[in-house]
């Protein structure tokens, strides 16, 4: 009977918990420009012109910025990739998150810890053993860069790509 008692409280618990209204979604503001169309080029050493066309809208309650975009390369025999990445932030590690799935196979998952003036910065979790950052830049509310660097020899950092995007609506 004692077991009885205590599942039919912690049950309760659950059931109280669960019923409490879920916490206040993410604070947008910065991110607010993202949400439309967007143009982008990609330029990358040793590679021909990329174009990527974009898309940001918010999703799942507004709780996720969502993010759909397309890369298409110039170069002969790349197909097409499409990638469809969430950033939402995570109150228990006190950071952005971003999840990436692409039509490739490949996906990803990066930290940020939010925006400092115009720039937020993303690099893997600090346990990593690969080191890199993505540094968005905005320019306004309709144009934005990011910046793909990786370390370098010499303890500097060294750009492996570079993306340009205008808002297109």
């Amino acid at each position: 009977m004692r077991m009885i008692l205590v599942c039919t409280v912690a049950a309760t618990g659950i059931c109280v918990a669960h019923a409490e209204s879920p916490p206040v979604g993410p604070d947008w503001s910065s991110d607010r420009f993202y949400l439309g169309a967007w143009s982008c080029d990609l330029t990358r050493p040793g590679h021909e012109l990329a174009h990527e066309r974009a898309v940001y809208s918010l999703g799942l309650a507004d709780r996720w910025l969502k993010l759909t975009y397309t890369l298409t390369s110039q170069e002969p025999n790349i197909p097409p990739v499409t990638t469809e990445a969430y950033e939402s932030f995570d109150s228990r590690l006190s950071k952005w998150v971003y999840v990436s799935f692409g039509s490739d196979g490949e996906y990803g998952m990066a930290y940020s810890d939010g925006w400092a003036g115009g720039t937020k910065m993303y690099g893997p979790a600090a346990d990593a053993k690969e080191k890199w950052r993505l540094v968005t830049a905005k320019v306004s509310d309709h144009e934005f860069t990011e910046g793909v660097d990786v370390p370098a020899e010499d303890g500097q950092w060294r750009r492996v790509s570079a993306l340009h995007c205008r808002k297109t609506d």
